[in-house]
């Protein structure tokens, strides 16, 4: 299990290397690399797909996330600081 941070104004959602790494993760070949803007701009990334629970049972399946390669603002909020 990761923490996470839900950003409901986000028109696309990203995951770090680290947890693509500690899941065993690979790229999705059927879907292209998409173009993701970051904190330091724009990179292209390779395709994910996750299955994501919250509190309460709310479980959504087969999300497809790109891979944050930027050094995100989000991971300077204190309550991510330390579970990264």
């Amino acid at each position: 299990m990761h923490s996470a941070l839900w950003d409901t104004g986000a028109t696309r959602s990203v995951i770090t290397p680290r947890v693509i790494e500690a899941c065993g993760l690979k790229p999705l070949g059927s879907i292209k690399p998409t173009l993701v803007q970051g904190g330091n701009g724009v990179y292209q990334s390779e395709g994910y797909q996750v299955n994501l629970s919250l509190p309460g049972k709310v479980t959504f399946q087969e999300i497809v996330v790109s891979k944050d390669l930027s050094e995100g603002w989000w991971r300077k909020l204190p309550f991510l600081r330390d579970k990264q």
